[in-house]
């Protein structure tokens, strides 16, 4: 058996200072492995351990405290050597969840903000790559793959989480120690992803798909089915696409026009569209703008796009969500008239280009306008259905469990950031009893009672629903969250007024990350940070509701209230609400209610209700009594 050390030990790694950390490996059995850990002043200290019988080795290094030293660790065995170097001790934290968690710095990025950051060698993340496994009797040892990265290198931090670095940044600030970060966030990620195949039949309710799982090609059929299925999708409009070799010609082929942005479910002949439209425009640039240096914000684009400007190709993205940002080549552009093509495959029948978002070209500090006035023309799908409903496998229950969690129980952290539920929208009657289990779990495996601190939902309208109106399935999903905060050695933070009303990733993770690190030194450190205020009773009287809250002082922020509603019989009526003191809100609302409703809705968009702390109040539905 060949000699190995498990990935997470390489160059840059971090491990938990002030506690034991256990390294793990392979070698032929019965073989020693020695450890030797030096400082860098060359004091070193050796350890050994012998394989097991099954080639596994395992070594205690004791605990060494927090500091910027670096050091060396050589491992030897027989004739093999393996050399890990500029190893740190300092606190580590697991953080996961789904995509606003592994949202990657470069995607945080808007092109009209500062875009913030530091190079620091003291943010290092362990970031492996996300697979799937639906083998229900399988338990992973060791991540497939694996390497540190370290926020002193810029191309390394920008593919760092987002969330992470900015709730490293801030906990550096606070306790001066390096922060190594297990990064196993995975997009489109369910609570249920996590579980064992023996946790999901605990729990009930998951019996036909673990029956799907039970074939032991599920997840290569399932892959394959669907590449087929799409490239023979994308093959018959390719065929039927008359449009993409004529660019640079400029034939005529457009019939229809249209205002972008806009979402086709708004207009008569492509709502409900499946398949290929072609955009064009022509716009002009001054003779006194630099056009060496451009780059096109064409906000966000369902489903996919290919983007050409004067017949050549500038950039291309697959799938709804990330923000079409692409460099134009130098020598393309040109002063005067210039024509701008937009190819947009539908595959769900709700295409369109999201509202709110910049539609320019940005050459040095000027901007010129792409919104407005554009001739288009459809290629519909053969399909009968619109719809080509491709499996996205890390939403499956089970999916991340062997390859992106197991793995995990065997390096030690001080504690878990979790930013996940996006997936579990439409499903929240469940989600405190999945957390619950989630929790106990790794406690359990890790024999930690580790503290969980996670992100509550941002505000967000889905730019695919064509009435917002009172949609709850996010506001519901809030409120379960906060009933998570019953499982001991929790904390949330509120992020109501981080998110953006038509984006799924907003980029503002600085706050959020932030105020992970904030509810992060209270819970595992003891440290007095910032406070959240909560509505702690409701009480009905003389044809007002008096709502009473704890915490930091209270701070309605808009001149008149938005988001506060009373209810009775299931009936909400908007309320009127005035500061009455520091802790006490009032609403007139006539007839005593049943509840009062605030911010219970997708998309609070510019909540009401701040404390002296500078921090959003949760949205609640508070019993009236």
């Amino acid at each position: 058996m060949n000699f190995s050390v498990m990935r997470y030990i390489c160059d840059r790694a971090v491990l938990q200072c002030g506690e034991e950390n256990t390294v793990y490996g392979t070698a032929a059995p019965n073989e020693t492995v020695t450890l030797k850990i030096t400082d860098n002043k060359g004091n070193s200290a050796e350890f050994t351990a012998k394989a097991a019988e099954d080639g596994e080795w395992k070594m205690t290094v004791p605990a060494y405290p927090a500091g910027y030293s670096s050091y060396t660790f050589t491992f030897t065995c027989c004739d093999d050597t393996f050399t890990a170097e500029d190893i740190l001790f300092g606190e580590v934290f697991h953080i996961t969840g789904q995509s606003n968690m592994e949202l990657p710095m470069y995607r945080t990025y808007a092109p009209f903000k500062p875009f913030e950051y530091e190079l620091t060698p003291y943010i290092r993340a362990f970031r492996m790559n996300v697979e799937t496994c639906f083998d229900g009797s399988m338990e992973e040892k060791e991540f497939r793959s694996g390497r540190w990265l370290c926020a002193d290198d810029k191309e390394q931090l920008m593919i760092m989480s987002g969330t992470g670095y900015w709730f490293a940044h801030e906990l550096i600030s606070a306790l001066d120690v390096p922060v190594g970060l297990l990064d196993t966030s995975s997009g489109g990620t369910a609570i249920e992803s996590r579980f064992s195949a023996k946790m999901l039949k605990e729990l009930g309710g998951y019996e036909e798909l673990l029956k799907k799982f039970s074939d032991p090609d599920y997840q290569k059929n399932m892959t394959e089915g669907d590449l087929k299925a799409e490239g023979e999708w994308i093959a018959e409009l390719d065929s039927r696409d008359c449009i993409e070799d004529k660019l640079a010609s400029g034939a005529d082929c457009y019939t229809e026009k249209c205002d972008i942005p806009f979402y086709f479910r708004d207009t008569e002949k492509l709502n409900g569209f499946c398949g290929r439209v072609w955009f064009r425009s022509t716009f002009e640039i001054p003779n006194d703008c630099d056009i060496c240096d451009g780059e096109l914000i064409f906000g966000v684009i369902i489903d996919s796009d290919k983007i050409y400007i004067n017949g050549e190709k500038v950039g291309e993205t697959a799938y709804l969500y990330p923000p079409r940002l692409y460099k134009v080549p130098a020598g393309l552009l040109r002063h005067g008239s210039n024509t701008i093509h937009i190819s947009v495959d539908v595959k769900s029948g709700t295409g369109g280009f999201v509202s709110g978002k910049n539609y320019c070209l940005r050459l040095g500090n000027r901007v010129i306008d792409l919104s407005g006035s554009y001739e288009y023309s459809a290629i519909p799908s053969g399909q009968k259905e619109p719809s080509l409903s491709l499996t996205f496998l890390p939403s499956l229950p089970l999916s991340e469990y062997s390859t992106m969690t197991s793995p995990s129980f065997r390096i030690n952290v001080k504690g878990i950031l979790w930013y996940q539920g996006e997936t579990n929208v439409g499903s929240h009657e469940r989600y405190p009893e999945l957390f619950k289990v989630y929790a106990e779990m790794y406690r359990s495996r890790t024999g930690k009672d580790l503290p969980i601190i996670f992100a509550q939902l941002p505000n967000f309208a889905d730019p695919e629903i064509a009435d917002a109106g009172l949609m709850t399935d996010w506001a519901d999903l809030r409120l379960a969250q906060e009933k998570c905060l019953e499982v001991p050695g929790t904390a949330m933070t509120v992020n109501i007024d981080c998110g953006e009303s038509n984006d799924l990733h907003p980029t503002d993770k600085k706050t959020v990350g932030t105020r992970l690190a904030w509810e992060t030194l209270k819970l595992v450190y003891g440290k007095k940070t910032k406070d959240y205020s909560h509505c702690i009773s409701a009480e009905y009287k003389d044809g007002s509701v008096i709502l009473t809250f704890d915490g930091p002082d209270i701070v309605l922020s808009n001149e008149t209230a938005k988001y506060f509603e009373t209810v009775h019989e299931s009936k909400r009526c908007k309320a009127n609400a005035v500061r009455t003191s520091a802790h006490t809100i009032t609403l007139t609302c006539g007839e005593k209610p049943d509840y009062v409703y605030y911010a219970y809705l997708n998309d609070p968009c510019g909540p009401d209700l701040f404390n002296t702390d500078k921090l959003p109040v949760s949205p609640f539905n508070i019993k009236v009594k």
